[in-house]
């Protein structure tokens, strides 16, 4: 007589954890491009993207592009090294010009967000050096009051389900636990982790991976725009004294 056995742990939640709008790609992305920011005098804001070699920095540049483009580019030029990543600004406040982030500088010119890019299968293996690196960078940037945020990659080659299916990415406890796992280990909270897919390989864009690309974006956006809208406040306090 055979046992029976215990039935394996399941690999899915049974609903999704964090509501995705997988229907209203057009609505995201009409919203991306008609956003206000808080400074009415900046047009634009910068966002610091750092990462370990591989991990997906220009691929997801790339993507972004090619979501707004409606096909497939590649513009962004993989990058040469971590080191180059982490160097390219040595104060993670400003864009390539050394200056002081409390000096009197063009709002357009200082950073509003920094983004660490992780992929989701790889996490377990970094080494701790890296992640020294990584809150390094955060510690100074937060003492710049500069926010920050994860884009964790590649969550197909973390997890069989979103692989076969890129909508189970909110119900994959594997996903979930690694979005736990870039947490603990570079400090960012969980409500600033947003896992995506890159393209990689395909030749035209898709609307699953287009809608967790513009959610991301569309977070990242809104976290710098509330520092960018602090910023004007007390620029303006400062004007009244």
């Amino acid at each position: 007589m055979g046992g029976s056995g215990s039935k394996p742990p399941s690999q899915e939640f049974d609903k999704e954890w964090r509501d995705t709008p997988w229907e209203k790609k057009e609505l995201l992305e009409e919203n991306l491009r008609e956003l206000k920011l808080g400074d009415s005098n900046v047009k634009y804001i910068r966002i610091l993207v750092v990462g370990e070699v591989g991990a997906g920095k220009s691929s997801f540049i790339n993507s972004i592009n090619s979501v707004f483009q409606g096909r497939i580019t590649t513009e962004a030029l993989a990058d040469s090294g971590f080191g180059r990543s982490f160097t390219k600004t040595f104060n993670p406040a400003v864009s390539d010009k050394n200056v002081d982030y409390r000096s009197e500088t063009r709002p357009e010119d200082l950073t509003y967000c920094l983004v660490y890019v992780i992929a989701a299968d790889k996490v377990s293996m970094m080494k701790e050096e890296v992640f020294k690196k990584i809150r390094y960078i955060r510690e100074k940037a937060s003492s710049l009051e500069i926010p920050q945020a994860i884009i964790m990659t590649k969550v197909d080659e973390a997890c069989p389900l979103v692989r076969d299916n890129l909508r189970k990415i909110y119900t994959s406890k594997k996903i979930k636990e690694k979005m736990q796992e870039c947490s603990n280990s570079v400090g960012v909270p969980m409500s600033h982790i947003f896992p995506v897919k890159n393209y990689h390989e395909e030749i035209d864009t898709q609307k699953d991976v287009d809608v967790l690309i513009l959610r991301a974006l569309t977070q990242i956006v809104q976290i710098a725009d509330d520092l960018l809208k602090r910023k004007q406040s007390d620029s303006e306090e400062r004007k009244c004294i």
